[in-house]
């Protein structure tokens, strides 16, 4: 009975130790976005400053061939994620105190953390503490990843039509602007589902206390999952979805929306056998991320695949 009271009160003092180093790391983490948020303040307030100048009126630059920026990139690049592609299991003690040690995060912050699919981010932080994080997990053998957290307002292009040829594949965006992009340049395909949502305005019947009939107009708001394709490359963001035009598939062509993304996915890679491919967005539509908005959920988890693929971790 000594024995298991003991061990008990040790269990207990452990469970009190990881508690104070959890509260401490958030400490940490809450103080480093304020200083993110200092930062994006100020740099706000230096782009409202440089529009009132007239600044705004400069030029553009040129858009490349592909598309103009890198995808998921965040024009301020202030905050880093670093995650993990592979998670050990949380029964081995000797991974998870490594990660304990590197990470400084509490055994219990940890456990829950690593109970969901990979990609597990672990912190965010300033990139070049990101980056220093990443390189450490990778001196202990973790298979570590590290990008920029995607900018709100970075969003792929949207093909509306497209043809494959023996060199490429051509597609039409907006206001028929056409491009191609060679089989060469093709790196990562994800192929995943998502929330959507429309508002509809509809009439509600009501009556009053007398009985008597009165109509409102009210605005409802309807959510249905819709599936999509984003293909990566160098400087390249591009997305399949139900308002493209698979007839550039041929025969084929699904039967379904999803059949036929499912069958640009078996001819892209067979033209260029060097693509990545992944679907755990299909597998798992409504991905939960620590420190990330759930908005940006999906192209978090694609940015940090695509870095992966950049970095030949994938």
């Amino acid at each position: 009975m000594r024995d298991e009271l003991e061990r008990v009160q040790g269990e207990l003092r452990q469970s009190k130790e990881a508690l104070a180093r959890l509260r401490a790391h958030h400490a940490r983490e809450r103080d480093s976005l304020v200083r993110q948020l200092e930062e994006a303040r100020r740099e706000v307030a230096t782009l409202r400053a440089r529009v009132s100048e007239g600044l705004s009126r400069e030029a553009p630059v040129p858009a490349s061939a592909n598309t103009a920026a890198p995808p998921g990139a965040n024009p301020i690049g202030s905050t880093g994620l670093v995650a993990l592609l592979e998670v050990p299991s949380l029964q081995d003690e000797e991974p998870l105190r490594r990660l304990e040690r590197v990470t400084r995060l509490g055994l219990a912050d940890l456990r829950l953390r690593l109970a969901a699919p990979p990609p597990v981010i672990l912190a965010r932080l300033p990139p070049r503490e990101a980056r220093s994080l990443r390189d450490a997990l990778r001196a202990e053998g973790f298979k570590a990843v590290e990008c920029e957290m995607p900018s709100l307002s970075a969003s792929p292009r949207p093909v509306r039509r497209f043809l494959l040829g023996e060199t490429g594949m051509r597609w039409e965006a907006d206001r028929a602007e056409r491009m191609e992009v060679p089989w060469r340049e093709w790196r990562l395909l994800v192929l995943g589902r998502r929330s959507t949502f429309t508002e509809e305005t509809q009439k509600e019947v009501l009556y009053d206390h007398r009985g008597v009939k009165k109509t409102r107009t009210v605005e409802v708001r309807k959510e249905s999952m819709a599936h999509f394709l984003w293909g990566y490359g160098e400087g390249l963001w591009l997305s399949f979805t139900q308002e493209t035009d698979y007839a550039g598939l041929g025969e084929r062509r699904g039967l379904s929306h999803l059949a036929s993304l499912q069958a640009l996915v078996d001819l892209v890679r067979e033209r260029a056998p060097q693509v990545v491919f992944d679907d755990r967005l299909l597998r798992a539509p409504t991905p939960s991320l620590p420190l990330v908005n759930p908005e940006r959920a999906h192209a978090t988890i694609a940015e940090l695949l695509w870095q992966a693929v950049l970095d030949g971790l994938l």
